[in-house]
């Protein structure tokens, strides 16, 4: 039976051509790099052959696959990995994890779009150090994703915020206090119509220059008059008013008629305001019923409306009769502005 004999076997060559020489034919041409067979009898050594490839095998070139370099047909050969050779389908799933990525090793260059998912990042991996300035848009945020846990104290500004884009909706019950609020931040275009009440206003936090064209009042209550006999128009008042904006201005006095003794029955006292030059009143009147004997008075009120514009206006309460003697009087009088009418 032939086999290779192992060095386990035979310990030195000498040994063995002893051994074939108990052959009846014997040749020991044997070279350097041959592998040696012997065919034993009776535990006798009967031949030995020499083959320069017996037992070595079929290799007869190595060649780099997908991913390697290097290879070849004969000597000693070389396998390496090739640079950028390795790509996704060389690797098997779950292949790589951290302690296979050296530090820095993977740029935004070997990520592509899209490819990383929540599931891919550990709990607080991505901190401001891996995200490039303006690198998160409103796209990468999903919807209430982020919270005030979320976000460093300050880390949000105006300019992180666009235009219109938060409502009430957007906005935690008493999330947001006067340190929250820039100075005139807020007008009137900020503010949804009853959206401010009362409670919303701390005592005594506004005063008149935090308020656009609140309602103001002008009045007088000394007495003025005709001076005696009026027998034509007279001017009894002027309210000077500074009207801040469009809007109306309601007006009202009383006026005292003083009726000389026997003035006849149908005298009459009329008054008016009036913004013009004309003094004649013709707003309302009183007028005598019946002829007294004595000094009468009668009282009668005076109101109108005017819409008005911005600017200083000159209201005048008039009064005016048509009978000799007769006078006229006001105590009070005020004229009041209103930015809205209902």
């Amino acid at each position: 039976m032939n086999k290779l004999i192992k060095a386990t076997n035979i310990i030195t060559l000498s040994f063995l051509v002893t051994a074939a020489a108990q052959a009846a034919d014997v040749t020991t041409n044997f070279t350097n790099g041959e592998v040696l067979t012997a065919t034993k009898l009776n535990n006798l050594v009967t031949e030995i052959n020499a083959n320069d490839d017996a037992g070595i095998g079929d290799i007869t070139a190595v060649t780099a696959g997908s991913g390697l370099t290097g290879g070849g047909a004969s000597g000693s050969v070389t396998l390496s990995v090739g640079t950028g050779a390795i790509t996704a389908t060389h690797i098997g799933v779950n292949a790589v994890g951290q302690s296979e990525i050296a530090t820095a090793g993977v740029s935004s260059a070997e990520v592509a779009d899209n490819s990383l998912t929540a599931a891919d990042l550990a709990a607080n991996s991505v901190g401001q150090s891996e995200i490039a300035t303006a690198g998160v848009a409103s796209a990468e945020v999903a919807d209430n994703s982020l919270t005030a846990a979320d976000l460093a104290a300050g880390s949000v500004g105006t300019s992180e915020v666009a235009d219109n884009s938060l409502t009430a909706n957007d906005l935690a019950a008493s999330s947001v206090g006067a340190s929250e609020i820039a100075t005139g931040a807020v007008g009137a275009s900020e503010i949804a119509t009853g959206a401010v009440g009362s409670s919303e206003v701390a005592t005594n936090s506004m005063i008149a220059t935090d308020m656009q064209n609140e309602a103001g009042i002008e009045y007088d209550t000394g007495s003025v008059g005709s001076g005696g006999v009026m027998t034509s128009g007279v001017l009894l008042d002027t309210l000077v008013m500074s009207i801040p904006s469009s809007g109306y201005v309601y007006c009202v006095a009383q006026i005292e008629a003083n009726w000389p003794a026997n003035t006849a029955a149908g005298a009459y006292v009329m008054g008016d305001w009036t913004t013009g030059t004309s003094l004649t009143g013709n707003s309302a009147y009183t007028n005598l019923t019946a002829s007294h004997t004595s000094t009468t008075y009668t009282s009668f009120t005076i109101i109108k409306t005017f819409a008005v514009g911005a600017g200083t206006i000159n209201f005048k309460l008039t009064a005016y009769t048509g009978t000799v003697g007769v006078a006229a009087s006001s105590k009070e009088r005020a004229c009041m502005f209103f930015p809205t009418r209902y």
